[in-house]
């Protein structure tokens, strides 16, 4: 399970819980994060990530797709 916010992001897997908090960058355009941290999280879990580097891998992928207008980040 995972659950997502402005604030942050926790996650469970049936036996682990990790909490994050979203990183402080200067938001240009919301379309499109809720994707990328999902994307940045789920290749995180699929690479054998723990939680936390997944949630941490969400987060980065996110950031960079709220601080841009472009629909590809370089």
């Amino acid at each position: 399970m995972l659950v997502t916010d402005s604030r942050g992001a926790v996650a469970f897997d049936g036996a682990e819980t990790a909490e994050s908090d979203a990183l402080d960058a200067p938001v240009v355009e919301t379309i499109g994060a809720g994707d990328a941290f999902a994307a940045g999280f789920l290749a995180g879990v699929l690479t054998g990530l723990s939680l936390t580097g997944s949630l941490a891998r969400g987060h980065r992928i996110a950031t960079r797709a709220l601080v841009s207008t472009r629909d590809h980040v370089d």
